[in-house]
């Protein structure tokens, strides 16, 4: 599933509404399989905010057939991929 659920207060009287938004892991590889500046842009920012599960991504990237674009990504940005640090080879 690429949506959790969060509650979203409309105000103090109405009290909150359950509303469902896309992970930062499925933003991640939404951006790397579209691929526009812009798209790798965005994925630099997620990678130094560091505000993603890296085996969970790693996992979305494997299901939908990322793999190679992911590490294109990495590679033409000089980033040491952070799906495979710590990773025995």
């Amino acid at each position: 599933m690429g949506a959790a659920t969060i509650e979203i207060e409309i105000n103090p009287d109405e009290g909150s509404v359950p509303t469902r938004v896309l992970t930062a892991e499925h933003l991640m590889a939404t951006a790397l399989n579209i691929g526009r500046p812009k798209d790798h842009i965005r994925l630099n920012q997620f990678i130094e905010a560091g505000v993603f599960n890296p085996s969970t991504l790693s996992s979305i990237i494997e299901r939908h057939g990322l793999r190679a674009k992911w590490a294109g990504f990495c590679r033409r940005f000089g980033i040491d991929d952070p799906l495979t640090l710590g990773r025995k080879a």
